[in-house]
This record gives C-alpha cells, sequence and structure tokens, in this order.
C-alpha cells in the first residue's frame, strides 16, 4: 500500500472516529437539533484567490442539563458549568481550499498566498448561561493533497466552465492539523420594542491554538429585526464565529446584522508555509480586521442566512482586502 493511501485512510479514520464520539455524546441532548450547511466562497465577488472556499456540514444538539457525559465533563471542567447551565454537543466536517491570485501559472508566483486544502472534523461543547454563551473546541484533521482540495477545485471549474488551476502540484504537503479553540459571546445590550420588534449588541472574545493556527480574535456585533430569540449570530467558518444553532418559537423571524472582528495573528499555516519542510509562504499581517453584514430569515424549523464579509490584509503583499460571501440554510429538528 502506497504512502498516498495508507494517509488518505488514517487521515478518514481520524475524522470517522471524532464523528462518531461526537454522535454518541450528542445523543445524550434532550430533543432534536439543529444541522447546518454552511458555503463560503469569494466567486460571488467575482474572486478567486486566497481563502477561496469552504465547506463545512454542522450539527449541535438540543439543549440539556450537566450531565456526566463527555459534554457534561468537558462544560464542567473547562467552562465552568453548572446546574443552571444549558448545555450542548457540536460535531462538523469542514473542508477548506487556498489558491493565489495568478492560477493560470505553473507553481506559485512569488509573493501570493500558497495553494493549500484543508479538511477535518470538529467536536464542540456549548455552555450557554442566561445571556452568555461560551464554546470549547476540538478540531482534528488533515493538510495537504490528502484533502481533494484540487479535484474538488476542478471539478467546481468543469461544472462553470472555468479554467483549472495550474499550480496545484505545489500546494502545502502532508500534515496533520490539530487545534483547541475557545470562543465566548455575550448580549451585552438588549432593546425590546412593539410587535416583537428588537436590538441587542453581542461582544465577542476568543483565541486557537494549534500548529494550524494560532490567534486571539475580538469583536462586537450588532442585530436588529423581529423575534430575535434565544440565540446568537450564524455560523461562519474561516474563523469560525456565530453559534451553529438557533433556539425561537416563532413561525416568522428575521433580522439584520453588522458587526467587526479584530484577530491578532501569531500563526497561520495557510500563510506561513508547512510546518515539517519548506514550501511556499508569504510573510503575513500579525492584526487583521473583518467587517461583516447580513441577513438572516427563519420560518418555521428551517432558517436561512447571508453574510458579507470584508476581511483586512492578511500578508505583505496580498493586493486588496477580500470580499467573501457565506450562505447558511438551518433546519431544526
Amino acid at each position: 500500500m502506497n504512502r498516498t493511501v495508507l494517509k488518505t485512510t488514517a487521515s478518514a479514520g481520524i475524522l470517522a472516529a471524532m464523528m462518531a464520539l461526537g454522535i454518541g455524546a450528542a445523543q445524550a441532548g434532550e430533543g432534536g437539533g439543529t444541522y447546518t450547511l454552511v458555503h463560503e466562497n469569494d466567486w460571488m465577488f467575482n474572486q478567486d484567490r486566497d481563502y477561496s472556499s469552504g465547506i463545512r456540514l454542522d450539527y449541535v444538539s438540543g439543549e440539556s442539563a450537566v450531565g456526566d457525559g463527555w459534554t457534561g465533563r468537558l462544560a464542567t471542567q473547562f467552562l465552568g458549568a453548572d446546574s443552571g447551565s444549558r448545555v450542548r454537543t457540536g460535531i462538523s466536517l469542514n473542508h477548506m481550499m487556498f489558491v493565489p491570485n495568478d492560477t493560470a501559472t505553473a507553481g506559485v508566483p512569488e509573493g501570493q498566498h500558497p495553494y493549500a486544502g484543508y479538511l477535518g472534523g470538529e467536536y464542540s461543547v456549548f455552555e450557554q448561561r442566561g445571556n452568555t454563551l461560551e464554546r470549547l473546541a476540538i478540531s482534528v484533521g488533515i493538510i495537504g493533497p490528502e484533502a481533494q482540495a484540487e479535484q474538488l477545485q476542478d471539478a467546481f471549474h468543469e461544472i462553470f466552465d472555468d479554467n483549472e488551476a495550474q499550480g496545484w502540484d505545489s500546494q502545502l504537503g502532508t500534515e496533520p492539523a490539530v487545534a483547541v479553540s475557545y470562543d465566548r459571546m455575550q448580549k451585552i445590550l438588549m432593546v425590546e420594542g412593539p410587535m416583537g420588534f428588537g436590538a441587542d449588541v453581542i461582544a465577542q472574545g476568543g483565541g486557537t491554538l494549534g500548529n494550524t493556527l494560532v490567534q486571539a480574535t475580538g469583536g462586537g456585533y450588532v442585530r436588529l429585526g423581529k423575534d430575535l430569540g434565544d440565540d446568537f449570530l450564524p455560523a461562519r467558518m474561516f474563523p469560525y464565529s456565530g453559534a451553529g444553532f438557533w433556539d425561537n418559537d416563532s413561525i416568522l423571524s428575521a433580522y439584520l446584522f453588522a458587526g467587526m472582528q479584530a484577530r491578532l495573528v501569531a500563526r497561520n499555516v495557510f500563510l506561513d508555509g508547512s510546518s515539517f519542510e519548506d514550501s511556499p509562504n508569504v510573510d503575513k499581517e500579525p492584526f487583521v480586521g473583518d467587517f461583516f453584514i447580513g441577513a438572516a430569515a427563519q420560518l418555521a424549523f428551517t432558517q436561512v442566512s447571508f453574510t458579507y464579509q470584508q476581511r483586512g490584509k492578511e500578508y505583505e503583499t496580498q493586493m486588496t482586502p477580500q470580499k467573501i460571501g457565506s450562505i447558511a440554510l438551518s433546519v431544526n429538528f
């Protein structure tokens, strides 16, 4: 059996084990849960560079009291959960791809984003108490050809009769990807108006530690709409933000949202290059600011959202800030 098959089999086994662990823990939750499909892409704004595409399949369980299972123990030990807490379990499968601005040239042009693919699974624990939501996540995945980013992009370009990228032979090499993330969101202001209309302000802070990404984040968001419910923002992928679930008893609700997030980045493997071998890389910016605006609408047990994100320059030779569109479809059971 060759090395590529071995690596692919090993990575698939790791992801399958993580998903099985998460499903077992999630079944401890009361009621159903929220299933979400997120797709992020820059082609919506006539771009195909840098962070080019992301897909996330997500499940977050229904809420439950703190118990003796994996979720309860992690929430108690690391998030300070107690008898007044509501806890949830999340599991997800994530895929991301990164490309340079010039994809017609073999290799990576000097000063442009390296080619890279990522495929990984994630296990999350949510702890909600009043207007505060905390999330602890452990992700395990693979970077390199085993992530099948080249094949996915080629298939997508074939559908839309677009040219294939010529530099995937220079993509970042195979390496495991492991990270632990923490996020905290708190509603610091809530205003209720007539006929169910209202607004809230949400503060966010967190960080990620791993061989793929080392960063600290902080930001603030505003929501304005009808029947906001006991939930937070729709999920986004990279960097992760939002709740990944929504909890609203209304038959129909909708809101607009806007916010900013600042990131202090010590390491980003997709910019700095491979951890264990020489590879294409660029000089990253240590401070990145993101602005986003969007809308979400919920009808019965289904929610759909769209987010426009303008990401600040992530590396010194990046041409301009990147524009990214994110579409999320969620279903509650």
